[in-house]
């Protein structure tokens, strides 16, 4: 009987490992080839509700049923993205207008401040006049890593628009066809698998649709913390910078960071004190409820303790970089998924 129990453990650690190696292969080195059909799949899964109401209360055919919600979804996020280029245009017209001005004022300000670091170095001791010198050599360097990292996030944008339009097309055939796709796929299935294999899949696809949801919601409050906390400082372009934090909040790390910590630095040491501390306690504010709201809401979303969320959170951030806050969550989740279906019953077995 112990004989067959740690025999059990074996095949139960085995599958473990394998599991682990296979997400650990597919998600360094596969899923980057094929982020439009992964985008594709969870819209297909999330469209599938309303896509097969239609089919069989409304006895519409299932290409015209997919094909009436994706537009509805293109144009209903058409509209949102419509009405945030409109409002953005409006501030871009008048930030062109000023930027002369601005450009002129913060070149003066830059100007004024090296001349009165270099005065001030004059009188300090040398080893603290070096080691000054040295770390505002390494901020600059690091200022100009942010913004080469801008530059690329812009750069890309055209990739974007390809890998939106190539998932659009693959979310109406995978969810036209889905029952060929997945009858096709579970034909390499063992048949006695095939049950636990799509319990599985149903909880990492409903997992990944409420995750995405989650993060949505969190950039959504960075993005109207900001707004609204330049807007009682009375700052112009309050849309146009909240809606771009709202976005770099996908970047936890650094998201808001990039904007404000730099910002309100630039404003302490230009003169502007009460205004730079009010920029860094907004900066404050967001980084402390964020933190709080990530793990309890994401946690929530993809039914994993707060705990094992933020673990998974970070040792995704140190294996797969920034795409790592996704990727994490959801390894956390598949993982979940498979020790209920595959390593519990192994273990038990027998028994």
């Amino acid at each position: 009987m112990a004989s067959e129990s740690m025999k059990n453990v074996y095949r139960a650690l085995a599958v473990l490992a394998s599991v682990l190696v296979g997400l650990f292969l597919f998600v360094r080195f596969i899923s980057p080839y094929l982020t439009p059909f992964i985008i594709a799949a969870v819209l297909a899964f999330l469209m599938d509700p309303v896509v097969n109401f239609l089919e069989r209360k409304g006895r519409m055919p299932r290409g015209l049923a997919v094909f009436l919600v994706l537009a509805l979804v293109v144009l209903f996020l058409s509209f949102f993205v419509v009405i945030g280029i409109a409002q953005i245009q409006t501030e871009l017209s008048k930030l062109r207008t000023n930027l002369p001005g601005y450009l002129s004022r913060l070149t003066q300000d830059i100007q004024g401040l090296f001349d009165d670091i270099t005065r001030t170095f004059s009188t300090l001791p040398g080893p603290v006049s070096d080691f000054i010198a040295e770390n505002t050599k390494h901020l600059a360097s690091r200022a100009t890593e942010v913004l080469n990292s801008a530059v690329d996030f812009l750069a890309k944008i055209p990739s974007w628009i390809t890998v939106f339009l190539v998932s659009i097309l693959a979310t109406y055939f995978i969810s036209k066809d889905k029952t060929r796709v997945t009858s096709f796929l579970f034909e390499f299935l063992p048949e006695k698998q095939r049950m636990s294999v799509r319990r599985v899949e149903y909880q990492i696809m409903g997992a990944v649709v409420r995750l995405i949801r989650a993060q949505l919601l969190l950039m959504a409050i960075t993005g109207l913390l900001t707004i609204v906390g330049l807007s009682i400082l009375r700052v112009s372009y309050a849309w146009l910078i909240g809606i771009l934090i709202g976005l770099l909040d996908v970047l936890p790390m650094i998201g808001a960071a990039t904007l404000l910590l730099p910002w309100g630095i630039y404003s302490i040491f230009t003169g502007h004190v009460a205004f730079g501390l009010a920029l860094l306690v907004l900066l404050g504010i967001q980084m402390l409820i964020r933190q709080i709201a990530e793990a309890k809401i994401v946690g929530k979303s993809i039914g994993v303790h707060p705990l094992a969320t933020l673990l998974s959170i970070y040792v995704g951030y140190r294996v797969f970089g920034f795409g790592g806050f996704i990727l994490g969550p959801v390894i956390a989740v598949a993982l979940k998924a498979i020790i209920a279906e595959a390593i519990i019953p192994t273990l038990t077995h027998g028994r």
